[in-house]
């Protein structure tokens, strides 16, 4: 018989060849498919059937570690987030106990087993539920702008009642609002916030928000400036006015974020010659007006000036 060479071979009855490399791999799908897993997941955790008026004191976990075996197909099936750890305390109380941690099989799927819970028990402390009248805090992190200062802080309401194990509430006597930012507060301002639990076995009654009435006023400093410079205003046509060489010191009274603001632009000075209609030496009050709402003028001195007044052609 002759010889086929190694190529004419390995094509000789290909289609059978390719069916038996398939059916080979479903078979080794199928065994796969038979082999068990092992899978860690993880649950959440809850205590069931509290006695009325009783809490859990002590730190508990929110979730614990599970093990589960089984094949494939079945943890394809598998919803972790309704999957549920627990102990089941049915209403007893106690001080202080331990329990074994349970898993709420039914949705655990068809063929999947348990093989491991971490931790497999747990130390629970029962204490009795009471309820306390604490004080609202306002809590402000920051400062008003420049300037400006707080004038009262209330909130509404100022107190608020909140419930938990009573050897935490006991020592309880107020609880803070969320942070207050107040950096560009430049008036008068209600602000609504929450209030900050610090412990997850605390719960306030009733009320979720507060509102937080912060008041801002300007500040206000004194200063002195000396001005010499006037106009001359309702002199009679025909005449022509001359002060005499005169430095007048102004007080005023001014917010204090004006620090960078000339005097010229807070106030004016002015010598009114209404009623003068001969030429000689006068002795002219000095008058101002005001070139912004916030400012006020405390005191001028001298509160008068010397006018020559002259004939002019």
């Amino acid at each position: 018989m002759k010889k086929l060479p190694i190529f004419n071979r390995l094509l000789y009855n290909w289609h059978v060849k390719l069916i038996s490399l398939f059916i080979a791999f479903l078979l080794w799908m199928y065994v796969s498919g038979l082999q068990e897993q092992e899978k860690l997941i993880t649950v959440k955790f809850e205590v069931r059937n509290l006695p009325e008026r009783y809490v859990v004191s002590n730190n508990i976990p929110d979730t614990v570690n599970v093990v589960l075996k089984g094949r494939e197909e079945n943890f394809t099936l598998l919803d972790t987030s309704i999957l549920t750890a627990y102990v089941d305390l049915e209403k007893k109380v106690f001080n202080d106990a331990r329990f074994q941690i349970q898993i709420d099989r039914k949705n655990l799927p068809r063929g999947l087993k348990i093989k491991e819970i971490n931790p497999r028990t747990i130390h629970l402390t029962l204490e009795r539920v009471v309820r306390k009248n604490v004080e609202v805090v306002p809590v402000i992190v920051d400062n008003p702008p420049y300037g400006f200062v707080f004038s009262n802080v209330t909130v509404i309401p100022e107190s608020v009642y909140v419930e938990g194990p009573a050897s935490i509430i006991e020592k309880m006597d107020s609880i803070n609002t969320d942070d207050i930012y107040a950096g560009n507060i430049r008036e008068n301002t209600i602000i609504e916030t929450g209030l900050k639990l610090e412990d997850k076995r605390v719960r306030v009654i009733s009320v979720k928000k507060v509102l937080v009435k912060i008041s801002v006023k300007e500040e206000y400093v004194v200063k002195k400036y000396k001005i010499d410079i006037f106009s001359i205003e309702n002199l009679k046509e025909g005449f022509a006015g001359e002060v005499e060489s005169v430095e007048v010191e102004v007080l005023l009274r001014e917010p204090r974020r004006y620090e960078e603001k000339k005097v010229t632009e807070l106030v004016r000075l002015y010598l009114d010659m209404n009623g003068i209609d001969s030429p000689g030496e006068y002795s002219v009050t000095i008058n101002y007006e005001l070139l912004d709402e916030k400012v006020e003028v405390i005191n001028i001195n001298p509160d008068n000036a010397k006018v020559i007044v002259r004939e002019v052609q």
